[in-house]
């Protein structure tokens, strides 16, 4: 599966309609509900998304782009951190029980029916980081170690696909 999921990811490098099926392979192994790669300008509080599997478009991807990028509590909360190949779980920068009191969670994350989440860079330039995540059901538990070391192994394969998408 692994290889599957490094397979689908160079097929995207080169034709972009592919990255709505790595995505989804990713979303299946780790369990999750939404898988997402998008490029945040932390200095600007912008974000523009290349691709997502799993939410509505319209309404996930442009309520981020557009406003919730720079409420992200949990970017807000490892922007020193996130170096490139950085990869944690979201609680393990912000704990559940101050990001539910937050905006980002409570008027963004829980209309779209989750939480738990993971956050990867994929790779960082200057305030410009290219970000992997995913996100679990509301209900569902954090995720587990096992799925960071995924993330992690495929997160190489990310930063080269990107590259070749930008020639």
């Amino acid at each position: 599966r692994v290889l599957d999921m490094i397979d689908a990811v160079y097929a995207a490098a080169t034709d972009p309609a592919r990255w709505g099926g790595f995505l989804r392979g990713v979303a299946s192994e780790t369990r999750s509900e939404i898988a997402a790669i998008h490029i945040q300008d932390l200095a600007a509080g912008k974000a523009a998304f290349v691709a997502h599997h799993g939410s509505d478009g319209s309404t996930f991807g442009t309520a981020y782009e557009t406003y919730y990028a720079a409420r992200n509590v949990y970017m807000l909360a490892s922007a020193a951190q996130m170096q490139t190949g950085f990869v944690t779980a979201g609680e393990r920068i912000v704990p559940d029980a101050e990001a539910l009191r937050t905006e980002y969670v409570n008027d963004f994350l829980r209309p779209q029916g989750v939480l738990h989440n993971i956050g990867a860079c994929i790779e960082r330039r200057d305030s410009r980081i290219a970000t992997f995540s995913t996100l679990r059901r509301l209900g569902q538990p954090a995720y587990e170690d096992g799925v960071l070391d995924l993330v992690s192994l495929l997160l190489p394969h990310m930063r080269r696909a990107l590259a070749v998408r930008e020639r």
